[in-house]
């Protein structure tokens, strides 16, 4: 087994599946098709649903994981429900979602969860408070995850030191460079 083998059975392969995948232009539906459990499939078909401009149907899919066990499968589901709902103008149910992110992260820590699906609450919290200008005090440090997380896995956290430095300057209208961590 390679190290590709591993991050694919990791909790962090399993964080938004669809985006976790290669595919050529054309094939997402084909990929989501091919994903051999059924669970996963169905949130890379909400992910599909959410970047072709399907936000309804994202949000039903995504709904119904939100209390799921598998926090990896609640993760995905939070933060799609959260921004379909952004999308379709409901913002009460998106807060309910962000609320569910941050739920993950609680049930992780008091759970002594391993390392992979802490990485993804701490990750997944990161990327739904910087999306809405929310503070992110009391998060742990994304920086003691990076190691973990695989190479195919960086653009997401460049996406996220980008939207952070962006949104800081924005926000305060000086830019921060100590948000970065790479």
């Amino acid at each position: 087994m390679n190290s590709s083998d591993n991050f694919q059975d990791s909790a962090l392969s399993r964080l938004m599946p669809l985006m976790n995948s290669s595919f050529t232009p054309g094939q997402a539906q084909a990929t989501v098709d091919n994903f051999q459990d059924l669970d996963q499939r169905q949130i890379a078909q909400a992910e599909l649903y959410y970047f072709s401009g399907r936000a309804e149907e994202c949000r039903n899919i995504a709904e119904l994981y939100l209390q799921d066990k598998d926090l990896c499968l609640r993760l995905s589901a939070a933060l799609l429900y959260s921004f379909s709902n952004l999308t379709l103008g409901n913002p009460s149910a998106s807060r309910m979602g962000f609320r569910n992110i941050q739920e993950c992260l609680l049930v992780a820590k008091d759970s002594s969860a391993p390392k992979g699906i802490m990485a993804s609450c701490v990750f997944a919290n990161y990327l739904a408070m910087v999306l809405m200008h929310l503070p992110t005090d009391g998060l742990p440090p994304l920086r003691i995850f990076c190691h973990l997380y695989h190479q195919g896995f960086a653009p997401m956290l460049f996406m996220y030191s980008l939207i952070t430095l962006i949104f800081t300057k924005n926000i305060n209208g000086h830019w921060d460079y100590a948000s970065l961590f790479f």
